[in-house]
């Protein structure tokens, strides 16, 4: 078998974002043929669905023009796990028994103080003889005088986006017989979940070969770890490396209480920092999670005006907060149209009509930005951005709103929903997109979208305010996922 994995992989980028929105239905069996409840299936690390109690599920398998198809990877703790190419409208599947846990999950302790581990959120070390290399978000480590420069075990923090699942262009043998030699699910304490306790990044290890040679891909929705087309010698010197993996939580232990204005405890609200890490608050109003400092937080719950907060920069353990009644659903909700075949929308999976000629639009890549011609400001934009890392994980940068803790500062504070809005298998939304206005000395910003799909302005006058929102008066859905 003859693999193009470099040029396949330059293309991976470009080709990535050829999405279709097709859902893939199918059902999950085992060698029984009965149907399995419960099965995890997910087309990227945070887009999953949970099969029925027949065995059955529907996902937006985000499929590729062919031949560049993404993967779905199917995934239960009683069962081993299977990655299927993303190919077809109906996808069936068969799991077989885990002879044991550790078959299907590896535990990673957390990261030791030590100066020579390299790496983000997971990090390893140099073993002797080996060399690396480091440039912006990615390392490579290899072995010289062993397979050139094409053997090299690469780390890659990415904030445009990262499937964190092997996908065809990457791994074209997946339909092959005993080609995976495992696939593994990665946890660790002070792991990040949403709201029911689900892993949110599903992060996974999963070795493969095919002709003689091996892959190997460890990642979530923001890193990932591999090798690719390497010899058996390479693949075990890097496979030394990698059995000493560790892992840096992203955050600290805080607990709190969230109240009503009469001092009683307020359950089932949302808590959420920017990088989908959710909880719900308990019976009590009692809620814990692991939190970054210098991250904002944001509590919401259908009858009450959602609140954000700064978590402090210091190893603050408790942050209280009480949350005033909404008068109406309106006031925490916005419900935006799908979007229709239209030509003259700009944006992504957020879009709004193109404006008149009185607007001037200047374009880069993934990043498009309106200007009012004979602005008084030239500062003054309408910004749309696309890609994972679009913002600080769904919310506004607190360097570009420093002005949380102003009483009245916020205007509106509201949730975005639409029909067949992409899910969780546990009900949540994918993105908690969020639409957010705020005053603060004359001046006004707005924040609508996602960690991956932003439309937003900051710090303009009033009049230029004015006339952004009519632009965002059109604001439709077309999501990608």
């Amino acid at each position: 078998m003859k693999v193009c994995i470099l040029m396949l992989f330059m293309a991976a980028p470009l080709f990535g974002q050829i999405i279709s929105n097709r859902s893939i239905t199918g059902t999950v069996t085992n060698l029984s043929g009965d149907g399995i409840p419960g099965v995890k299936v997910c087309s990227c690390s945070y887009c999953c669905r949970l099969t029925d109690a027949n065995g059955k599920y529907e996902i937006n398998g985000g499929v590729v023009s062919s031949p560049y198809f993404r993967s779905l990877r199917f995934s239960h703790l009683e069962y081993n796990a299977v990655i299927k190419p993303a190919s077809n409208d109906k996808i069936d599947v068969v799991l077989q028994k885990t002879a044991k846990e550790s078959d299907n999950r590896r535990v990673i302790p957390h990261c030791s103080e030590n100066d020579n581990l390299l790496g983000w959120e997971y990090k390893v070390k140099v073993n002797a003889g080996f060399s690396s290399e480091s440039k912006d978000q990615y390392i490579g480590i290899w072995k010289p005088g062993y397979g050139g420069n094409n053997e090299k075990l690469e780390l890659v923090r990415r904030f445009n986006y990262v499937s964190g699942i092997p996908e065809i262009y990457m791994w074209p043998f997946l339909e092959e017989p005993n080609a995976i030699i495992y696939n593994k699910d990665i946890t660790y304490e002070l792991q990040r979940t949403d709201e029911q306790g689900t892993s949110i990044d599903s992060p996974i290890d999963v070795k493969a070969q095919a002709d003689g040679r091996y892959w190997r891909f460890i990642a979530d929705t923001f890193n990932y770890i591999s090798y690719s087309n390497v010899s058996e010698e390479m693949a075990q010197g890097f496979d030394d490396i990698l059995d000493a993996l560790c892992v840096v939580p992203m955050g600290i232990d805080v607990t709190g209480i969230v109240t009503n204005a009469s001092g009683d405890p307020v359950s089932g609200v949302k808590i959420c920092d920017a990088s989908y890490n959710c909880r719900l608050t308990d019976e009590n109003g009692r809620y814990e999670m692991a939190l970054t400092p210098k991250t904002i937080i944001r509590f919401s719950h259908p009858l009450y005006n959602a609140v954000m907060k700064i978590m402090p920069n210091s190893l603050t353990n408790t942050i209280n907060v009480t949350m005033q009644k909404t008068t109406s659903e309106s006031d925490n909700k916005s419900i935006i149209p799908r979007c229709s075949e239209n030509d003259n929308l700009l944006g992504w999976e957020y879009k709004v009509k193109t404006p008149s000629n009185d607007f001037t639009k200047l374009e880069d890549g993934w990043k498009t930005a309106l200007t009012m011609q004979g602005s008084r400001s030239k500062d003054e934009y309408l910004v749309l951005r696309n890609g994972i890392g679009a913002s600080s994980g769904g919310m506004p940068t607190p360097s570009e709103w420093p002005f949380w803790e102003e009483q009245n500062a916020i205007l509106y504070n509201r949730d975005i929903e639409y029909i067949n809005q992409g899910k969780h298998e546990n009900g949540i939304p994918f993105s908690s997109a969020i639409n957010i206005k705020a005053q603060s000395d004359g001046k006004f910003w707005r924040f609508v979208g996602d960690a991956s799909n932003v439309i937003e302005y900051s710090d303009v006058s009033e009049e230029t305010a004015n006339e952004f929102d009519k632009i965002l008066e059109t604001l439709c859905a077309a999501p990608q996922r």
